[in-house]
């Protein structure tokens, strides 16, 4: 709606006027690209100068375009992995305590974390950083542990052709 993309912007605007470096006063080099977070959500960031054809002519200003990404964005992008994947934006107020958990075990030298508890799934962990580095969001990829599975069947049936073998 309307009202809601008018909110979204002005929260834009907000976070450009207290992030100047990030979207305004760009040198004809800058480009700056990235997830911002935002109270309505995430959003995918990019800024560049404009420039004349042959950059000999001072900024004339900053492209920046940006795009929500919200539970449709994530559900292309588990689809297009063959994975499940959630975001939990750390704003939110409805974070799930196995994801508040995994986000204990993360931090600057630990960018993933893998909970492998469960038998027949595992769930990876990472921090998602905007465009300044801060933590924004959390992902979680959910996967089968197939492989996990395989490997019992594989080690149980050696270990009955060894038996066999034996007798």
């Amino acid at each position: 709606s309307n009202n809601a993309r008018n909110g979204l912007l002005d929260s834009l605007r907000e976070w450009i006027t207290r992030h100047p470096a990030q979207g305004l006063n760009l040198d004809k080099s800058a480009k700056v690209e990235g997830i911002v977070g935002l109270p309505q959500g995430l959003l995918i960031f990019a800024a560049r100068p404009i420039l004349d054809d042959q950059r000999s002519l001072p900024v004339a200003g900053t492209l920046i375009m940006g795009r929500r990404f919200d539970a449709l964005a994530v559900t292309r992008l588990g689809s297009q992995l063959l994975v499940s994947v959630a975001i939990y934006p750390l704003q939110s107020s409805t974070i799930p305590d196995s994801v508040l958990r995994a986000q204990d075990r993360l931090g600057a030298k630990d960018t993933t974390y893998i909970d492998t508890s469960l038998d027949r799934m595992a769930y990876g962990y990472t921090l998602l950083r905007d465009v300044e580095g801060a933590p924004v969001a959390i992902v979680r990829v959910d996967s089968p542990r197939d492989i996990k599975q395989q490997g019992q069947r594989t080690v149980r049936w050696c270990s009955g052709t060894r038996t066999w073998r034996e007798s």
